[in-house]
């Protein structure tokens, strides 16, 4: 367990799905007031049933367990008797963003999915990162960290903002809030615009800021080290894409990005061709095969700008790179369930950690280089060689990014 200096906050990283799943069982096990989660895939299967079982058990000895799970990604165990067993030992349990028959019609509305994957255990013990709940996922690679400290309080107050928001039987999870009556608190500030202020006729903006800091002032969030985000199209508007685009414009030396699946915006996407182009050294780490076989073929279509530009990118193939992790110049590192693709950036409600702990950073750079011994260098000549039907599948699977793009109403997402 390393401390971070100054402050009471300590972290402890796990690399692999099941020793993350070990660290949050144990600590489960332990837990004497309360466990809270929020996860995108908890499935009905040996790993999913072996925490629903710690959780009855828990509930019934009087541990206060609150359980919200994803409907798309945790659809196996909607119906589960485990799930109503829980419930009746008080348990409070929620499927987040229900899918029904009218939101097949127009696929757009299935979304904000809650892509977040955090534990927290009696408002101290912090788990979050990339690590789902489904024992098929059990030897992937993924990145999942353990906090103790000041951060618990954020991560508590992300729960107490969507216990608010998800209780509450008409609100609308894609609306954007502007009343203190949509279920979260904000302080609305009335600004006038530059013709109003010259004597012209007044026109007033009213903008939403929330009481609790957000992206325009991670200094003050980032004081212990660590913090916690939260993004979601609803209430904390890209908020996790402007922090990671911050960081890539004032790279200096080099950035180090594993994500399990690339396909971003076009903006993004120039910021990091713009980095390389001025010295920055770039490397993308992508899983060779993920469980999105589309996915990979849509991240090869564009990949030819990426190497031209400089970035240097290697397939990973020991087992499913899953881990959403990204490290810049040393002293800034971030750990979460945000991939690097236009759904999580814009769409789906995400968790990440953002560090300024050069160790961190350091621990993560070293756990990189060593990926890449089980990782193949991706050339142009690679993707010149590829069978003419990956290539076709990859430029036709664009037309499902474009789709998704078109529909956001931000220009960068463009």
């Amino acid at each position: 367990m390393e401390a971070l200096p100054g402050n009471s906050n300590s972290w402890k990283l796990y690399y692999t799905t099941d020793t993350a799943w070990e660290a949050m069982y144990e600590a489960c096990k332990n837990a004497k007031y309360s466990i809270k989660m929020e996860q995108y895939i908890f499935e009905n299967d040996e790993c999913g049933n072996l925490f629903l079982e710690l959780f009855i058990k828990k509930a019934a000895g009087g541990v206060k367990i609150f359980l919200i799970c994803d409907m798309f990604g945790s659809m196996s165990i909607y119906n589960s008797p485990l799930i109503k067993k829980l419930k009746e030992n008080g348990a409070e349990v929620y499927f987040y963003n229900k899918i029904i028959w009218k939101k097949l019609i127009m696929p757009w509305r299935c979304f904000p999915r809650t892509h977040v994957k955090t534990l927290l255990i009696d408002s101290e013990i912090v788990f979050t990162g990339g690590v789902c709940l489904a024992w098929r996922m059990h030897k992937w690679r993924d990145t999942h960290i353990r906090i103790t400290g000041p951060v618990a309080s954020l991560v508590e107050q992300s729960f107490a903002d969507i216990t608010k928001l998800i209780k509450k039987k008409h609100f609308h999870l894609r609306k954007r809030i502007t009343h203190e009556k949509d279920g979260f608190i904000p302080s609305c500030i009335q600004r006038t615009s530059r013709r109003a202020r010259r004597g012209g006729r007044k026109r007033r903006l009213t903008t939403c800021a929330p009481t609790r800091p957000m992206h325009d002032n991670l200094v003050q969030r980032v004081q212990f080290g660590i913090t916690y985000l939260i993004s979601q199209p609803s209430i904390f508007k890209n908020t996790i894409y402007k922090t990671f685009k911050n960081a890539i414009i004032h790279a200096k030396q080099e950035i180090y990005i594993s994500t399990s699946f690339f396909v971003p915006n076009k903006h993004f996407m120039r910021l990091l061709m713009r980095a390389s182009r001025r010295g920055v050294k770039i490397y993308l780490l992508v899983p060779e095969y993920s469980d999105v076989k589309l996915a990979d073929l849509i991240f090869l279509s564009y990949a030819k700008p990426l190497l031209k530009s400089g970035i240097k990118i290697y397939c990973y193939n020991k087992s499913v790179l899953h881990c959403k992790t990204m490290v810049v110049d040393g002293n800034w590192s971030t750990i979460g369930s945000v991939n690097m693709d236009i759904l999580s950036f814009f769409y789906n409600r995400e968790a990440n950690i953002i560090c300024t702990n050069p160790q961190m950073a350091a621990e993560l750079k070293r756990q990189f280089k060593m990926d890449l011994k089980f990782s193949k260098k991706l050339t142009l000549k690679n993707l010149q060689d590829r069978p003419l039907l990956k290539k076709i599948l990859g430029y036709c699977g664009r037309g499902l990014k474009l789709f998704f793009q078109a529909r956001m109403p931000d220009k960068e997402a463009k």
